[in-house]
């Protein structure tokens, strides 16, 4: 009965995101821990996705009992500088004044604190009907970091702004991709203003598939892959072969800056054989780097010799 019960539950979920999703103005990204220079500098980005020109006067964003008004100075709205969306624009959300994101002009400042524990956060149209959400399931937050994390304070962001909000559609920011900076002048990580780092990785980073990974012997291997890039030549990647044999806590080089051929047939470094591999299990990571620096990977378990 639980299971049906979850299940139920799960299928309600799916279809109030998709009921929510594809009006045009989404939820793009929440700073919801702050940043480095302060925890209470959130912030909250929203972006047209759509095709048209939007007044967001009469829109809200309610979380937690905050309610912030997108056209006017009323409720938990302190400021307001833009209400206009362009097609492709950002329209950026600061808390309590213009210095979470020092660099950026804020669009709007708005007062109320977002849980580190997570809330749902809606958004509404002029007719007061769900244009988006973010962490619709609630509880925890999908993505993003606190100060303890890795990365600290990384904002949450959507990975495809044309997909709804389910859990797989939110990455925590990327801090050597990041946009902006906080009130002591350092790098913030996130991309308040800009596209997300999840969504420009999906659009660009190399895409690895491992096709065969098995020991030859004591000594040797054999790993077969696949590795295209969307938005360039597969001929250009640069491939590394990693090996670990502590489960991923270290790893070292097989061989680098491969072309892509898609196959490594050779020896084993002596610091990974270690004894017998047949009493340890070998990973291999596959490292594509695209001429842009995006660099994607694939890890597996190399299958015993026959």
């Amino acid at each position: 009965m639980q299971l049906v019960k979850r299940s139920v539950w799960l299928g309600v979920v799916l279809m109030l995101a998709v009921a929510c999703w594809g009006q045009g103005i989404i939820i793009n990204e929440v700073a919801w821990s702050g940043t480095a220079a302060s925890s209470a500098d959130e912030w909250i980005e929203l972006y047209n996705a759509g095709s048209s020109v939007v007044d967001l006067s009469g829109w809200r964003i309610e979380f937690a009992g905050t309610v912030i008004y997108l056209g006017s100075e009323e409720g938990s709205t302190r400021n307001v500088r833009c209400s206009v969306l362009e097609p492709g624009a950002f329209l950026l959300l600061e808390r309590t004044d213009d210095r979470a994101v020092d660099d950026r002009i804020a669009d709007l400042i708005y007062s109320g604190s977002l849980s580190n524990t997570g809330c749902l956060i809606r958004l509404l149209d002029a007719t007061g009907e769900p244009a988006d959400t973010a962490n619709l399931a609630g509880g925890n937050w999908p993505a993003g970091t606190g100060a303890d994390g890795a990365p600290a304070y990384g904002s949450m962001e959507r990975v495809d702004p044309l997909m709804p909000d389910v859990p797989s559609n939110w990455c925590t920011a990327l801090p050597e991709w990041s946009a902006g900076r906080d009130a002591t002048g350092e790098p913030v990580c996130g991309t308040p203003g800009a596209e997300n780092t999840a969504t420009r990785r999906e659009r660009q980073a190399p895409c690895v598939e491992l096709l065969h990974c098995g020991l030859e012997s004591e000594h040797e291997m054999a790993v077969h892959w696949t590795a295209i890039d969307p938005d360039g030549a597969a001929g250009a990647l640069m491939i590394d072969v990693e090996g670990s044999i502590d489960q991923g806590e270290t790893w070292i080089g097989f061989v680098g800056d491969l072309a892509n051929s898609g196959a490594y047939v050779g020896p084993i470094p002596e610091s990974l054989v270690n004894g017998s591999l047949s009493e340890t299990q070998l990973l291999v990571r596959i490292v594509a780097t695209d001429a842009d620096g995006w660099t994607s990977s694939v890890v597996a378990a190399a299958a015993p010799a026959d």
